[in-house]
């Protein structure tokens, strides 16, 4: 789990400091080896259902994500903040806390997730135009909204 951790840092500061920022490259990357792990989860024993509703499958992907080990779900909470807007809130038993609390002690709050990636992976597969922001501060629950058309 280590070396996944570093991996999660490096390419959040590698991006920092090619772009200046740790969060354009890096979500794009998660997106994508979300779609990966989508693919190959069945191989693992779990099963993903369809859904068309947003929130839907946002508590599918939870129960996935629980079923694999990554998330707890006491640990997280959803709520939709408008017509389009999803907040998530949590992620202080994340198993890749440490790299994205340490990003934002050396100031980029804001970066990609690799937990939501695969999540926002199943919203554009639903056809979604989505947009998406993580903000971590040390010591408290990530802030992730996630807006979709």
């Amino acid at each position: 789990m280590e070396i996944l951790k570093s991996i999660i840092y490096g390419l959040g500061k590698a991006e920092a400091k090619i772009i200046g920022e740790p969060n354009v490259f890096s979500k794009l990357a998660y997106e994508e080896a979300g779609r990966w792990w989508l693919e190959k989860m069945g191989a693992h024993g779990l099963l993903r259902k369809e859904f068309s509703d947003p929130m839907k499958a946002f508590q599918e992907y939870i129960n996935l994500m629980e079923g694999a080990g990554f998330f707890q779900k006491d640990d997280i909470t959803v709520e939709k903040a408008g017509e389009n807007i999803i907040i998530i809130t949590g992620g202080m038993k994340c198993p890749f806390r440490d790299a994205c609390e340490r990003l934002a002690k050396e100031g980029f709050p804001e970066h990609g997730c690799p937990m939501i990636g695969p999540f926002i992976r199943i919203l554009k597969d639903m056809g979604l135009s989505v947009g998406y922001t993580v903000q971590t501060n040390v010591g408290n629950p990530c802030k992730i909204k996630v807006e979709y058309t």
